[in-house]
């Protein structure tokens, strides 16, 4: 979406229209692959605090979507939580996946993605990186567009945004969604594309710390506290590493 278009953006509950408050998820890192994707693009948050409902989502006086909000409930010493819980979602080979269904039909108070929310593939259709070590064949984790393309494919894919549309959205990410089959933070050194894969993922899903670059965070639900790590970014088999040290302290 253009900046222009975001700025007439509204949303509207119980027939009443407000102005969100719009938060840009590009980095500076990222721009250029966004460029590439769409010139001039944006990918933002629109927020809107003390709502619930159903929602609409105006330009101008077009409605452009219908989503269902459910606040979280309060902190609380006990109750009942509902979530739903899924990971390996290889929509590069699955066109359709009906279980994203079944987790909108539970109504939960939040769904769960654990990792490998798509698959980045080489240009065989392959997550292995074996043909990467040569450099003789393009992968989407040699390309930031590309990976960014095969995210939107997988945000865009019916019964995942379905989902995404009535039930409150966490994710973190595992080595498909990170970069090549089992890839790590430090392995054969540095992984270059690190950042800009944990740049693209915040576009993607927006919730993560912003003071780390590895993707991990927390919430909480009545009397449930999540805890959403990352065991990818500063992950090093040699030297027996699996989360870093700003996540340890956290």
């Amino acid at each position: 979406i253009d900046r222009e278009t975001v700025e007439r953006l509204r949303l509207r509950v119980d027939g009443e229209v407000h102005v969100p408050d719009v938060r840009a998820l590009v980095t500076p890192r990222l721009r250029p692959a966004v460029d590439e994707v769409w010139p001039g693009s944006q990918i933002v948050t629109l927020e809107l605090r003390g709502v619930q409902g159903d929602l609409e989502l105006l330009l101008d006086d077009e409605v452009l979507d219908r989503i269902t909000v459910r606040r979280p409930s309060p902190p609380m010493d006990r109750g009942a939580v509902r979530f739903v819980v899924g990971s390996c979602a290889d929509l590069s080979t699955f066109r359709d996946a009906p279980v994203f269904d079944r987790m909108t039909e539970h109504e939960a108070d939040a769904a769960l993605l654990l990792g490998d929310n798509c698959y980045y593939v080489n240009a065989l259709g392959e997550s292995s990186d074996s043909f990467w070590k040569g450099g003789w064949l393009r992968a989407d984790w040699d390309d930031p567009a590309r990976m960014l393309k095969r995210q939107l494919a997988a945000r865009n894919q019916p019964e995942l945004a379905n989902l995404a549309r009535r039930t409150a959205m966490h994710a973190t990410w595992d080595d498909h969604d990170f970069g090549y089959n089992n890839a790590t933070g430090f392995d054969r050194g540095s992984w270059v594309g690190r950042e800009l894969s944990a740049d693209i993922h915040r576009a993607m899903w927006g919730a993560a710390y912003e003071t780390d670059p590895a993707i991990y965070y927390a919430f909480r639900t009545g009397p449930v506290h999540v805890f959403v790590t990352d065991s990818r970014y500063a992950k090093d088999r040699r030297a027996q590493v699996i989360f870093g040290d700003t996540q340890l302290a956290w």
